[in-house]
């Protein structure tokens, strides 16, 4: 029977366990957890309980029907809890009397009050409109998303968003959430939906978040950069490989520090072109990655004579 269950074995003559059946010490465990006889099949012990669901369902209908639970708690700004919603458009679809829906009304209108009485409350739900809307344009994933609501909350408690304009703490904390989670985003793509907000003033916000929460940011990493700058260019894998490759080897060098994560990247995807057969300019490559084609000069210049390439004249290639 050995090998036909694709079961990972494990030796346990030290432990004394056997067969109760043959006496083997040729025991495995299954895909379900279970000790097995590798020898003759006996279940020796039984494993973990199923957690999964025990009905199953063949269509979006009878999947709600037979459904007991909801879609996943999100933590928004303005509940920060299991607090339950009273949703007027809900009040609307309930089977019961015109007195049950005057009470219900009742309760919204009272449970609306009660969350927006403060300056703080009203702060804090115009700042989860205002982050819905900017990490929807960004296509934040939600976990992103959450967690900026958290910084932002944390910063209105301690009274860091005193003073301040909302909208550039909310892009701030977006950021710092980003940047958290190890997206690639910008500063100055996130100041193109804020409105009159500048890159000066969200990079400011930024550290003064980071100062007062004292939240702990790792180094960006170059390589995070570079799908987005390969997409936009039109290349393939090839080259996106042999860039992150290029970038690995300048950390061993010590390169990266205090450079520019996306100069550092679109120069590397810019020396991975010219090692490659699909070639782009350095303009191409300096406007697919949002930096200057100095920059991208520059950090070229470092990277191919850091790594030893034979490095082409520079005025020929722009």
């Amino acid at each position: 029977m050995s090998g036909q269950m694709g079961e990972v074995g494990y030796k346990r003559e030290e432990e004394g366990l056997k067969c109760p059946v043959c006496g083997s010490i040729h025991l495995v465990v299954n895909p379900s957890g279970e000790l097995v006889c590798d020898d003759c099949g006996t279940v020796v012990s039984e494993g973990a309980p199923d957690l999964g669901r025990e009905w199953r369902a063949y269509s979006s209908e009878e999947w709600e029907r037979r459904s007991r639970t909801g879609e996943p708690v999100k933590i928004g700004a303005t509940t920060g809890s299991l607090a339950t919603v009273i949703d007027r458009r809900d009040i609307s679809r309930l089977k019961i009397s015109s007195e049950g829906k005057k009470q219900m009304y009742g309760l919204n209108l009272l449970q609306t009050r009660n969350r927006l009485s403060t300056s703080h409350e009203r702060s804090i739900a115009r700042a989860e409109v205002l982050l819905e809307r900017i990490a929807s344009a960004l296509k934040l994933p939600e976990n992103v998303k959450e967690e900026a609501y958290s910084i932002y909350r944390r910063a209105g408690e301690l009274g860091v968003v005193r003073g301040r304009t909302i909208e550039s703490m909310v892009a701030a904390a977006i950021y710092a959430a980003a940047r958290s989670a190890g997206l690639p985003l910008e500063l100055k793509s996130l100041s193109q939906y804020t409105g009159r907000q500048n890159r000066r003033t969200l990079a400011k916000d930024y550290r003064l978040l980071v100062e007062k929460l004292g939240l702990r940011m790792g180094a960006p990493d170059p390589a995070a950069h570079v799908p987005k700058i390969t997409s936009r260019l039109g290349l393939g894998k090839d080259v996106q490989d042999l860039a992150i490759s290029l970038i690995n080897e300048a950390k061993k060098l010590g390169l990266t520090a205090g450079k520019d994560p996306s100069g550092l990247a679109a120069a590397a995807v810019y020396l991975a072109t010219l090692k490659g057969k699909e070639k782009r300019t350095q303009r191409q490559v300096a406007q697919a990655a949002e930096v200057t084609e100095v920059t991208v000069r520059t950090r070229y210049r470092e990277l191919a004579e850091a790594l030893s390439s034979k490095k082409p004249n520079v005025s020929q290639t722009t």
